[in-house]
């Protein structure tokens, strides 16, 4: 039987029907196989191989004013990386929603411990919106932002 507890010592296929076997990200459950098995044998932070003890991990937020930022609840879906690309923009919501006139767009650099990192979520979040390179945490997890940077609409690259 597998429970989160051992969920990474299963095949790609135990995990999937494992996570409700939702592969509507793929084309085919072969292709969302495929990402579970590299997700499962890669290293962090493209996969959940090696994840070091403190984590970094980054967060956009897309505000009205500043003081709506709410440092002890910061959401639940973050990225490994810090790319901030108008295709992810567009795959995430924020593209089409931002008017640099009316709110302002945060890059968040945070720090967490790997026990913060919601294994079974971020499998199936994988699986269902592929190449985000997103990690879920828990409601509950203690996430400190060490960094706060503002984007500039016009300083996006379109790829």
């Amino acid at each position: 039987m597998i429970t989160k507890f051992n969920l990474l010592s299963n095949s790609p296929e135990e995990i999937l029907n494992y996570v409700d076997g939702d592969y509507s990200g793929f084309n085919t459950k072969e292709d969302a196989i495929d990402e579970i098995d590299y997700l499962i044998n890669s290293d962090f932070p493209n996969g959940l191989k090696n994840i070091p003890n403190t984590v970094i991990l980054y967060r956009v937020l897309l505000l009205d004013d500043e003081l709506d930022l709410d440092e002890q609840n910061l959401g639940i879906h973050f990225t490994s990386y810090p790319k901030m690309d108008r295709g992810f923009l567009e795959k995430i919501g924020i593209w089409d929603n931002w008017y640099p006139d009316e709110s302002t767009l945060y890059l968040l650099e945070c720090e967490t411990n790997k026990k913060n990192i919601n294994i079974e979520e971020t499998i199936s979040n994988r699986v269902s919106y592929p190449r985000e390179e997103e990690f879920t945490t828990y409601y509950d997890a203690k996430i400190k932002i060490i960094n706060k940077s503002i984007i500039h609409k016009e300083d996006i690259k379109i790829l």
